[in-house]
């Protein structure tokens, strides 16, 4: 009687391998990164690189928790001198009866 399992082997390397000789798979040809389990089908034209992944995946994980606060940085440069203060000492009774200039600041004093 003949034996009915028939043995299939895949082409494998390692990602590394793959990446550096990054070669044409055949039409159907699977190939397989040993390390990573990763698995491509080639279709004749596109290299490995170029290949989508085959197989199933999972659902992405659950967020994880954020890290610790990182230490503060360096203070940066001064920024430049700004204009003078324009600022004047005026009674309540002055300040009441001017019109007032925006650019000035005005201390009440008295």
């Amino acid at each position: 009687m003949a034996n009915p399992l028939t043995r299939l082997r895949l082409r494998r390397g390692t990602a590394s391998q793959w990446a550096a000789a990054n070669p044409v798979l055949g039409d159907g040809e699977p190939g397989v990164a040993v390390d990573t389990g990763v698995l491509k089908v080639g279709n004749g034209t596109l290299n490995w690189a170029a290949l989508p992944e085959k197989g199933a995946k999972g659902d992405p994980g659950a967020t994880g928790p954020a890290g610790p606060i990182g230490q503060t940085g360096p203070q940066g440069t001064q920024g430049p001198a700004g204009p003078p203060l324009n600022w004047q000492a005026v009674t309540q009774q002055q300040y009441d009866q001017l019109t007032p200039d925006p650019s000035v600041l005005y201390v009440v004093i008295g």
